[in-house]
């Protein structure tokens, strides 16, 4: 019988070193072997303008690139990345 595992963290899509902290935290807990999913999804608006730099570009695209790609090590057959 297969029983799923799942937990809740905390996670600023639009925060790099969150991003980072959190994939690192994930791939060193993970099970070899073990299916991951991955829903990317944007939606967030409304997001000021800071340092320059686009509010919606980190929370919608970066940070979901940037996590789908650190996680890559800690994904087995079976993984799905899914873009919404």
């Amino acid at each position: 019988e297969a029983r799923a595992r799942s937990r809740c963290e905390a996670l600023d899509l639009s925060d790099a070193a969150s991003v980072r902290a959190f994939a690192e935290r994930q791939v060193a807990g993970s099970s070899s072997g073990r299916p991951l999913l991955l829903v990317n999804n944007a939606g967030v608006m409304g997001v000021p303008e800071e340092a320059g730099v686009d509010g919606h570009l980190w929370p919608n695209h970066y940070g979901h690139f940037l996590l789908s790609r650190l996680l890559l090590p800690a994904m087995g057959p079976g993984s799905c990345v899914m873009v919404v």
